[in-house]
């Protein structure tokens, strides 16, 4: 069995994964009545749903692009550093209803919403801004283990041809 081609059943379970996601959206889409609902899920998720969700988008992402390049070159080592980022988001889950309720409570939608309320326009920017330059620093981490994935499978293809 070849290993790097696409099988029939391989495009089964794409197919249907889509098309379970398509439906998913459609019965969903009737509970969204305003932009609270969209973004933020009529704020009715419990901390377990909060906690899963920051760790699916974070780790995920780190996951897809970055990590899997370490482990192709690096192995167990790659594992080995995101168990502490696990035990954080752990650690951050024991927060998560406190947070979702400080945000009911105040009427905001993210931690800048609430720094303005608190301590005015400044902090919202200021906290904006350190927010997205932390940002840029995950997505070129991301960027940058996504071109070792690249560099890894090139070598491995060319000895295939």
């Amino acid at each position: 069995m070849v290993h790097n081609e696409i099988h029939a059943i391989d495009l089964l379970i794409i197919a249907a994964y889509l098309i379970a996601m398509v439906l998913i959206g459609l019965v969903v889409v009737r509970k969204v009545r305003n932009m609270d609902d969209y973004y933020l899920g009529g704020r009715s998720f419990g901390p377990l749903v909060l906690m899963a969700t920051v760790c699916a988008t974070i780790i995920g992402g780190s996951g897809l692009m970055g990590r899997a390049g370490v482990a192709y070159s690096s192995g167990f080592k790659a594992i080995m550093t995101a168990l502490p980022y696990l035990l954080g988001m752990f650690i951050f889950s024991g927060f998560a209803g406190r947070i979702s309720a400080v945000g009911t409570t105040f009427g905001v939608s993210s931690i800048p919403d609430l720094f303005e309320q608190r301590f005015g326009k400044s902090a919202k920017v200021t906290l904006g801004a350190l927010i997205a330059f932390t940002m840029m620093g995950t997505v070129a981490s991301q960027g940058h283990g996504d071109g070792d994935n690249h560099q890894h499978a090139r070598k491995r293809n060319r000895h295939l041809l």
